[in-house]
Order: structure tokens, then sequence, then C-alpha cells
């Protein structure tokens, strides 16, 4: 299970081999529709003089979030998608594709990113 979840979590780093100042700042960034659309507002825009290193991932944090963004939107799925009473096995079939698109909705809609940066000295 741990393999599984961990599978997700990835970091992308990019230095620039110039001197950073301070400490490391962590952000988190909104994104809709895969990640296509940012919801908030760039990381490091506060770095004057530009940015001397830059991580940015899903981290945990970022997947818990998707998961319940994922169980939210699949619960919804639950009322709104069609069952009768006495189901056909065609019925459930389509009552759980039905639920399983709505549970996909979630981290679409909405997801969540981790960056990390620091900001390159002043001179």
């Amino acid at each position: 299970m741990l393999v599984v979840v961990l599978t997700g979590c990835f970091v992308t780093s990019t230095e620039t081999g110039a001197v950073g100042e301070g400490p490391d700042i962590d952000q988190h960034q909104w994104f809709t529709g895969w990640g296509s659309v940012r919801l908030s507002d760039a990381a490091g825009t506060e770095c004057t003089g530009g940015l001397a290193r830059v991580d940015s991932g899903i981290g945990i944090g970022d997947l818990v979030i998707d998961g319940a963004l994922a169980i939210v939107t699949g619960f919804v799925g639950t009322m709104v998608c069609p069952l009768p009473d006495h189901p056909t096995t065609t019925d459930a079939t389509t009552y759980a594709s039905c639920t399983a698109l709505f549970s996909g909705l979630g981290p679409v809609l909405l997801a969540r990113k981790t960056v990390r940066y620091r900001c390159l000295a002043q001179r």
C-alpha cells in the first residue's frame, strides 16, 4: 500500500548555482484542469533579485487533499448517479462507472502542489 501511495510523490528541482539568502520558503499552489490553470499567485514574487533554488512537487499533504477531494466527489456521485431498487448487473456496472467518474472529477477540478524556494542574495 505504501508503494502505491508514494509513487505519486515527486519533486522537480531547479538550481541556478547562485548563493541563496534567507530561509527556504514553502508555498502551496492551487490548480484546476489537471494543473493547467493556476488559481494562486506564482511562487517567489517577493524575491526581487530572482531565485537561487526552486523545488516543486506533489507531497504527502497534497496527495491527502487529492484523495479527500476524490472521496467527496465520489460521495456526490452516489447521490447523483441513478441506481434502481433492484439493479441488474448492467445497472450496477453503470452505477459504478458513474460514481468512479465523479471520484475522478475532484482532483481535476482542484489540485494542490508544494513549492519550496530560496531567494537570491541581495548585492
